[in-house]
């Protein structure tokens, strides 16, 4: 992996011997500036170098070097990035997409959750004509080893899923995520996007997007795990969203079975006793099950949603009285 290479906070040297042709272009903030920014003098001089290189549209290594030196100030500088993307493609060859694909690994360890960092890498893998793939996903598996809920990872991961088709090998990774977390919210959204977007494992065809419906099978084996994970832990709320998305996806939705999951976390019998009942959200859903019942359906919801305001979940006490006033 190439190491990201460290510049003093004063750049002068680098600019003074390689910009002799080029002057710099200070930021011009008007004679009367009411509230200008301070900025350090290193991270100004290399922004005025860096202005006249996008003026003079110069794709060059002293192009480059001049955007690493920003970046390092200011990771977030989205123009650098989109500058410095068409400086590497200039330069193209296969060695220098690489060579910036290992620069940007290195960096990301100390900006993981830098969004243009990600969006550049993006760019990059998608112009390789045979990317290392194995590679690429070792190294999103290690970020998300530091931080398995690193949205930022994520979305890069499910647009390298969805780009290279890599759908049937996301399951195990979910699997293992989900044995080790499963809490982890980030990695159930995953679960979701993988069974919808590309199906369950060896399903032939394309894989486009939105173009998957799960089959009966795919979903009784996913509410199998789910029912699994639930009991786990019956409050955590991501493998219930999990579960009402799932019996969305029915063609035949029957809440038979969903009725029968939630009293089994949330039993009639145990609405009176103090911590009689095992889930909030199996209660939630119980009573919008209830709902859909009627008649004595409603006034057993109504007496559900009162319990949530009033004792389980009385952050959103307002919310859900409101709930049973509407019935």
């Amino acid at each position: 992996m190439v190491a990201v290479a460290t510049f003093p906070s004063d750049p002068t040297e680098f600019f003074k011997t390689s910009f002799s042709d080029l002057p710099p272009t200070p930021q011009n903030d008007g004679p009367n500036p009411l509230s200008a920014i301070a900025y350090a003098d290193g991270y100004a001089l290399a922004s005025s170098y860096l202005r006249s290189l996008m003026a003079a549209k110069e794709f060059s290594e002293r192009a480059l070097r001049t955007t690493e030196i920003v970046i390092q100030q200011n990771p977030a500088h989205y123009t650098v990035w989109a500058y410095r993307t068409d400086i590497i493609f200039k330069l193209s060859g296969p060695s220098r997409v690489q060579e910036e694909l290992d620069w940007t690994a290195a960096l990301g360890a100390k900006h993981s959750k830098n969004y243009q960092l990600w969006h550049h890498r993006q760019l990059l893998l998608s112009q390789q004509s045979s990317p290392d793939l194995k590679t690429e996903l070792g190294f999103i598996d290690k970020m998300l080893g530091e931080d398995a809920k690193n949205y930022h990872v994520w979305t890069y991961r499910q647009w390298l899923v969805r780009h290279f088709k890599l759908w049937d090998g996301e399951w195990s990774t979910i699997d293992a995520l989900l044995e080790s977390d499963v809490r982890n919210n980030s990695a159930w959204n995953m679960r979701w996007y993988v069974l919808t977007q590309g199906g369950m494992p060896a399903i032939e065809g394309e894989a486009a997007e939105g173009s998957y419906t799960p089959t009966k099978e795919d979903l009784e084996k996913e509410v199998d795990y789910t029912l699994e994970k639930i009991a786990l832990a019956p409050q955590n709320p991501s493998p219930w969203l999990y579960l009402r998305a799932l019996h969305s996806l029915s063609t035949s939705p029957s809440f038979a079975s969903l009725k029968e999951t939630c009293l089994r976390y949330a039993p009639l019998d145990k609405w009176d006793v103090e911590l009689g009942i095992e889930s909030s959200h199996a209660l939630q859903l119980l009573c919008e099950i209830f709902e859909t019942e009627g008649g004595e359906g409603k006034e057993k919801a109504k007496e559900g949603y009162r319990l949530l305001g009033e004792r389980l979940d009385a952050v959103r006490k307002g919310y859900w009285l409101w709930r049973a006033s509407e019935l």
